[in-house]
């Protein structure tokens, strides 16, 4: 394949992306293979929907980011919850299942620092989708950030924790209203 032009780079991309994207048959297989228990598989089905619903609005804002690879990182971001360190469990898996590239996605779906750059990524949306949901219940981020601390609070260190995650979550949605001038909240309906 040639990659003279930037348009051929981009077709080139674009598949390699594409290559990422589990089909439907893999990805039942990988939830079948992996006994991922309901309540995970309809929280990441309502991870992908936001994931895509926000993602569709800032591809129209003019950001470059593949809806198919934020589809997939929605549905399978939590395929290892339950166990210890379950975000690097879960891209570990994705590794050995051959989609690299979206297993660096989901790697980072508890723990992200926004890019310096201000460029909005597939991670990005990720991270803070994840966030706006409790099981598949969407809450705003202040509502879930006291909900967690109330839930996992128990000493300082964790709601330290908690707060420099939701902090990190609050940065992208104020680079979200940036790039399309609505909030997330309101792109999500």
């Amino acid at each position: 394949l040639d990659m003279d032009t930037e348009e051929a780079y981009r077709n080139i991309q674009k598949r390699f992306e594409l290559s990422q994207v589990p089909t439907i048959e893999e990805y039942l297989s990988i939830l079948c293979h992996e006994k991922t228990h309901e309540k995970v598989i309809m929280h990441s089905r309502r991870t992908a929907e936001i994931m895509e619903i926000l993602g569709r609005e800032l591809v129209e804002s003019g950001v470059e980011l593949s809806l198919p690879l934020l589809r997939a990182a929605g549905l399978l971001h939590d395929i290892s919850k339950g166990v210890a360190n379950h975000a690097a469990e879960g891209a570990e898996l994705l590794r050995l299942y051959g989609f690299d590239y979206l297993a660096d996605i989901t790697a980072s779906h508890m723990e992200h620092i926004p890019d310096s750059s201000g460029l909005l990524t597939e991670k990005d949306l990720l991270y803070v989708s994840d966030k706006m949901l409790e099981g598949t219940e969407l809450m705003s981020l202040p509502e879930r950030r006291k909900l967690s601390i109330q839930i996992k609070g128990s000493d300082a260190e964790i709601i330290k924790r908690i707060n420099s995650r939701f902090d990190a979550a609050e940065q992208i949605a104020s680079r979200i209203i940036e790039q399309t001038g609505r909030s997330i909240y309101t792109i999500i309906g």
